[in-house]
């Protein structure tokens, strides 16, 4: 027997010298892998990243300015009983850059941009907003509030305390992007103090208000413990040491280390919002010792150092930064906050921006889309006109020249070709947390200007992206890509992943776009089925849905004396009809996209209101043939596992005449039949195959 092993060990060892897998430092091709050793031993292989190095050896080159990925390649070579391994890291280099000439697109602002009047709206963020039981958005609010009460606490602490030397009280390291290996870990709990704070302020469970006071304390004893430590400046807090940010501060590229502002920026965040819905004066306290600290690190660190270390990819992703650092600053006084958040300042990004230049192509998109965040953060704080036009530009860029007909951007999460969408309907389109920040861009945006184009983006996005991410059980889980090639499915990453972190956050958000407030105004945004209790403003609205097919409403309002309501007019309405009681009200839009209905309030009056919904083909501008279908605000999917492009005899001119109801009127779906296929909203596709864009023949 023990010759036996002694000869299965040799052949296992000379199989691990003589095998050569070519150069490894500098990889662009796929790899071949063998199955067998030289000497007869098996052998299997496992990769750890398979997005860049499967299993099999093929390789999938990063997208250019994503940079090189160094993957650990795990060969297990075995003869009889005998099992050993071998690790090999190869290097997968970038792809060339497709935009050696940098692209630059002159971008026009519409007029009505920045505002040119002084009305400016606040969210009803004091206001109580309940989502009403029985639609999409209220079954999607509850599968995550179920997750979130299975959710342990204490795993969600577990690198806090590890780090600081605290007792990890027995549970298990999160896995994923959490996982004892990454050098992002830490980042989902911040996403998770959002998510507790949201949620409880979304239905008043005060079982989530626990749960986030008691992450607050812990972290507060974990931030006391680091302050205790040798080699730890006062008020630092994260799930690692301080050695990823010395590495950074020396350009120590990824995997090495990651992006530890990107998840400081999560911590601080999560600690903002629960200071926010849940009044935590901890929270605000941990936040800006937090905040000190990073003032402290930065602030002694060259202009020259800084930009070098934000254009790195990915160590330098900072996420939005320059965002907190506003707003702590706005609620602590401290002028360091204001200065600090310039330090993150992306001359890359911003300048052309500041010229209305787009200079987008090749740039990551969630990597940037929280720095403009960051610089309208700063424009309220400083009123710098300048920080303004910056995330006006980008904005109107990507919603006119990158955006996907459901709202969301970027393909292998990469803003690609100025106006490329036909050509990158892929597996690897809409990465969600893209479109969970342009959803918080757009919000911030339309408090300044409170126009119907803001809230058009708005709604498209959430009713056709986010509402569509998430799984249909109580998983919690969100997809990363929501892939808009033919045939595809969603997909879910079943790990801590940056968009398992913002899923659980977006569905407790819901609410946050439906109302605004301007002085004794009220506008109405969205029509989710809702109802608001302002008390601070003495108005109580309510949101009833008649009929999801012909998109009919009745709202009822009551408020104290005279007072303004503003309906948004919604730009996929082909017509609206207006009524009180028997009396028809004028239902002109003014020049913002608004419909004021005016008067006394006082007994509470009920509107009913019908958005005629229509047809329209959504043409790809880079290849026309390609289009989506939209009726009303619903983009429509057609199912079938079929990977080629559906071929379809409709254009503009025929498409509601060749577009048949299926079902019942009485069960309201809003479900069609046409060229043999079933059309369905794209957010009800559950694990069916099928295609969002088809090509138009007729």
């Amino acid at each position: 027997m023990s010759v036996k092993i002694e000869n299965n060990r040799q052949i296992v060892k000379r199989d691990m010298e003589a095998l050569y897998l070519g150069n490894l430092k500098t990889v662009e091709f796929d790899l071949q892998l063998p199955a067998k050793g030289a000497y007869g031993s098996d052998i299997c292989w496992v990769s750890g990243e398979e997005r860049f190095l499967t299993s099999t050896g093929r390789v999938s080159r990063p997208l250019y300015g994503m940079g090189n990925r160094e993957v650990v390649l795990t060969g297990r070579f075995s003869s009889g009983d005998v099992c050993l391994t071998k690790e090999y890291t190869v290097t997968i280099l970038e792809q060339e850059n497709p935009y050696k000439e940098i692209e630059a697109h002159s971008v026009e602002l519409p007029e009505e941009a920045f505002g040119n009047d002084a009305r400016r709206v606040s969210e009803c963020t004091d206001a109580k907003v309940r989502i009403l039981p029985g639609n999409e958005f209220y079954d999607a609010q509850e599968r995550m509030h179920r997750y979130l009460l299975s959710v342990e606490d204490d795993r969600m602490l577990y690198h806090f305390r590890r780090a600081s030397g605290l007792d990890t009280r027995g549970v298990d390291s999160p896995d994923g992007w959490d996982a004892e290996e990454c050098k992002l870990r830490g980042h989902t709990t911040g996403h998770y103090l959002s998510a507790l704070a949201l949620c409880y302020h979304a239905t008043d469970d005060v079982r989530m208000k626990n749960k986030a006071i008691y992450m607050v304390r812990e972290l507060g004893e974990c931030q006391r413990a680091f302050s205790g430590m040798e080699g730890f400046e006062e008020g630092f807090l994260s799930g690692y040491s301080e050695e990823q940010f010395d590495l950074l501060e020396i350009y120590t590229p990824y995997p090495r280390i990651w992006a530890p502002y990107y998840t400081l920026h999560k911590i601080i965040a999560g600690l903002l919002d629960c200071h926010q819905y849940i009044g935590s004066e901890e929270a605000l306290v941990i936040a800006e010792k937090i905040g000190m600290w990073t003032w402290r690190r930065l602030g002694r660190l060259s202009r020259e150092q800084l930009k070098k270390m934000w254009s790195m990819y990915i160590a330098g992703e900072f996420g939005g930064m320059n965002a907190v650092m506003a707003q702590l600053a706005g609620l602590t006084g401290r002028e360091e906050f204001i200065k600090c958040a310039r330090l993150f300042d992306n001359d890359k990004l911003f300048e052309p921006l500041a010229e209305h230049v787009d200079r987008l192509s090749g740039v990551h998109a969630n990597q940037h889309i929280p720095q403009i965040l960051g610089a309208l953060e700063l424009y309220k704080a400083t009123g710098k006109h300048r920080y303004l036009e910056i995330a006006e530009v980008f904005w109107t860029t990507v919603t006119e020249n990158r955006s996907y007909a459901p709202g969301g951007v970027g393909e292998t999460e990469m803003f690609q070709g100025f106006r490329e969408i036909g050509g990158l309907l892929t597996v690897n389109t809409q990465e969600t947390c893209a479109s969970y920040n342009m959803l918080k861009l757009t919000k911030e945006l339309y408090q300044l200007n409170p126009n119907a184009r803001y809230m058009d983006y708005y709604e498209r996005t959430v009713l056709n992206h986010i509402l569509a991410t998430l799984a249909e059980d109580d998983s919690g889980e969100s997809t990363y890509f929501f892939p808009l090639g033919p045939g595809m499915r969603r997909e879910f990453l079943r790990e801590n992943s940056c968009c398992h972190g913002t899923g659980m956050e977006s569905h407790f958000r819901y609410r946050e776009g439906i109302y605004y407030y301007s002085g004794r105004d009220v506008y109405i945004n969205l029509y989710i089925p809702s109802k608001l209790s302002f008390e601070e403003q003495g108005v109580n609205i309510r949101v009833e849905r008649i009929s999801r097919r012909n998109q009919s409403y009745r709202i009822w309002m009551q408020g104290e004396g005279e007072r303004m309501l503003y309906l948004r007019s919604p730009g996929w309405a082909e017509a609206v009809e207006l009524r009180e009681g028997e009396r028809i009200l004028v239902s002109v839009p003014d020049e913002k996209g608004y419909i004021a209905i005016s008067g006394d309030f006082t007994e509470g009056r009920w509107i009913e209101v019908q958005w005629k919904p229509g047809f329209r083909i959504l043409r790809t501008p880079d290849e026309p043939e390609k289009a989506a279908v939209r009726y009303g605000p619903y983009i429509l999917a057609a199912l079938s596992e079929r990977r080629d492009f559906i071929r379809v005899t409709f254009d503009e001119t025929n498409v509601a005449e060749k577009m048949r109801w299926e079902e019942d009127e009485e069960k309201d779906e809003v479900h069609f039949r046409c060229d043999g296929w079933k059309w369905i909203p794209l957010y009800e596709v559950g694990d069916l195959s099928y295609h969002v864009y088809v090509i138009c023949e007729a």
